[in-house]
């Protein structure tokens, strides 16, 4: 009987520490399955991908700022799934497959093993639970951070392409609102001025390639299911519309030019009339057919 007595005062003595490391652990495993589940929460709201370079960057931000989080928190998993793998060796705390009497006098030896068991069992439940989490929270992170870092590439390069065209479109715009109009152009000046505009549409045509890289790029951002805000699709709108303006002004330029030489130009009657003194006769050549003045 003594020796029953004395088993039950240390299996109590027991399960009073134990309650006290259970406790202990059962707190910080809540803690951290609680942080884990808050923090797969906002990576959630952070979704989707931003519709701006500004935006993406942000949530670029966002992500090193909960991955240093992450460094930090793993070890507390870490330490934690530790010690609660030794509570559960150092209590002997694996399921039982037998009991050990009948007796009346180990009924309450029992009861206390029962309830260590209990809080045991308890603790494993939440150790998996944190470790399965746990690695939840790493792969959603992961392939959140990969979607951030994909749709920052894409709308950089689109926001290189973008400045890359208003470079070379404000350059020629430049030039060809200082040209003057063809009707104050003098007569000497007519073919200088042609000259100028065909060189400029020559440029205006090289530009194609960069209006194009422009227009990929965003098309690249839109087949990623990225979605696109109203500034960036302002700004390609006006890059597109900018360079067909450059190219009907120059197209209604050449032909204002080409009309001015035409009637005003060397081959023109307007100039033979006025390079010869009257009276004069109107003839036409018989061999190539051109008009010409005779004294």
């Amino acid at each position: 009987l003594r020796s029953a007595n004395a088993y039950k005062g240390d299996s109590r003595e027991r399960l009073t520490e134990a309650e006290q490391e259970w406790e202990k652990l059962t707190n910080a495993l809540s803690t951290l399955i609680g942080w884990i589940e808050d923090k797969s929460k906002e990576m959630l709201a952070q979704q989707p991908v931003g519709g701006s370079l500004s935006a993406v960057m942000a949530q670029g931000a966002w992500m090193k700022s909960t991955e240093k989080e992450m460094e930090l928190k793993g070890i507390q998993v870490r330490e934690t799934i530790t010690n609660a793998h030794s509570f559960l060796m150092q209590h002997d705390l694996r399921p039982r497959m037998h009991r050990t009497g009948v007796l009346a006098d180990e009924d309450d030896a029992d009861s206390l093993d029962v309830e260590q068991r209990r809080c045991g069992l308890q603790i494993h439940v939440d150790c998996e639970k944190l470790k399965e989490k746990w690695a939840e929270l790493g792969t959603q992170f992961a392939d959140w951070d990969k979607a951030v870092h994909a749709a920052a590439l894409r709308l950089q390069e689109l926001e290189r392409a973008l400045a890359e065209c208003q470079l070379h479109l404000s350059s020629v715009e430049s030039e060809v609102e200082h040209l003057r109009p063809v009707e104050r152009l003098r007569l000497e000046e007519l073919k200088d001025a042609r000259r100028q505009c065909e060189s400029l549409a020559t440029r205006v045509n090289d530009l194609r390639i960069h209006v194009d890289d422009a227009n990929d790029a965003c098309g690249r951002v839109l087949a990623a299911d990225t979605p696109l805000d109203q500034h960036p699709r302002n700004q390609l709108d006006s890059v597109n519309q900018r360079f067909l303006a450059l190219k009907t002004a120059l197209r209604v330029r050449s032909a204002a030019l080409r009309n001015a030489l035409t009637d005003f130009g060397p081959s023109s009657e307007h100039f033979l009339n006025q390079s010869v003194a009257l009276p004069w006769q109107r003839a036409i050549s018989k061999t190539n057919q051109l008009p010409y003045y005779i004294e």
